[in-house]
């Protein structure tokens, strides 16, 4: 038996195109043949499964939330979740930043804000929470959209002078 897990956003999904039918195809082989595919992606749950639905292919395991949430068939396997005060803390500094949208997510429930019209980027129309809610019942991940690199090169470089400790961005 085998193991293979791949990225979505542009690894089996190139946007802006969509998961060609020839991977669709190998991924149904491989798994018919006695082998485990997974998602592994950043994207928080709701959105990956939104995708795998839309795109027809069956996913052994999701790996989502940039790992830290695992599911199988539906059911929540394991979620490592942020010091709250810390995910508290991140999201102050993104609102005070020149970030344009930003999502958090438990998991299992996702929320987004979006910090100027100029966004350029969703997830779609994916059901949300209100981040209030999040920020005071748990944070799994957060995904950052900037407009402008330096914008975002400025807020990378005071997070991780922050929480180098345990930040991967």
């Amino acid at each position: 038996m085998k193991f293979l897990g791949s990225d979505y956003d542009g690894t089996l999904r190139i946007h802006p195109n969509d998961v060609t039918d020839e991977d669709k195809q190998a991924i149904k082989d491989f798994q018919e043949a006695g082998n485990i595919f997974a998602i592994v992606t950043g994207r928080p749950y709701p959105a990956i499964k939104y995708e795998i639905d839309r795109i027809g292919v069956y996913c052994d395991y999701i790996i989502c939330s940039n790992g830290a949430a695992i599911y199988k068939d539906n059911q929540c396997l394991q979620i490592n979740y942020l010091d709250i005060n810390v995910a508290n803390e991140v999201v102050d500094i993104i609102k005070s930043s020149r970030c344009t949208w930003y999502n958090i997510n438990n998991g299992v429930d996702y929320a987004e804000e979006y910090l100027t019209d100029n966004v350029g980027f969703s997830y779609g129309d994916i059901k949300t929470v209100s981040t209030k809610l999040l920020l005071e019942t748990g944070v799994s991940g957060m995904s950052l959209f900037f407009n402008k690199k330096e914008d975002r090169f400025q807020v990378e470089m005071e997070l991780r002078k922050k929480y180098s400790n345990f930040l991967e961005i």
